[in-house]
């Protein structure tokens, strides 16, 4: 380190604050809301499609399920956007919860609608798309300096 200063090069700065990656997480988070909220009225609205949902026989629980799974994920979604611009250390677990419930709600859903290929199909591949993107996210908020010195109150 001190050759670096009798150098003339400027150390490293600290790597502390938003910025980076957390930007995208940022983004995400401002995003998720209102992403949640849509899909959230378009289970509400498909409740009451009783055609559709005789059509393709899909269980009346996969609605339940899912409508109580996205409340849950927009109460957390909010509680992680405090979290996050207020630095605090819990916005970290949160994300770890956040990960845990998603994988819950997509297996349980998947579950139902084992019976109904369509869904089922597009319920899988969306499954194996999140747990890579949660590896991702998992090995990131581990390993980053900067998580680490941001998120200490």
């Amino acid at each position: 380190m001190e050759d670096k200063f009798r150098m003339g090069v400027e150390p490293d700065p600290e790597l502390t604050g938003i910025g980076g990656w957390l930007i995208f997480a940022m983004i995400g988070l401002i995003i998720d809301p209102f992403n949640i909220l849509i899909n959230l009225s378009n289970v509400s609205e498909l409740m009451t499609e009783t055609n559709f949902i005789k059509q393709l026989e899909i269980p009346m629980a996969y609605f339940h399920v899912a409508k109580v799974g996205y409340i849950v994920l927009l109460a957390l979604s909010i509680l992680m956007l405090y979290l996050f611009f207020t630095k605090k250390r819990l916005y970290v677990l949160s994300v770890y919860v956040d990960i845990g419930i998603r994988t819950i709600l997509i297996i349980a859903l998947t579950t139902l609608v084992k019976n109904v290929p369509a869904i089922y199909g597009e319920l899988m591949v969306y499954s194996i798309l999140g747990t890579l993107v949660n590896i991702i996210r998992i090995m990131y908020y581990i390993k980053s300096q900067r998580v680490k010195n941001t998120f200490v109150n």
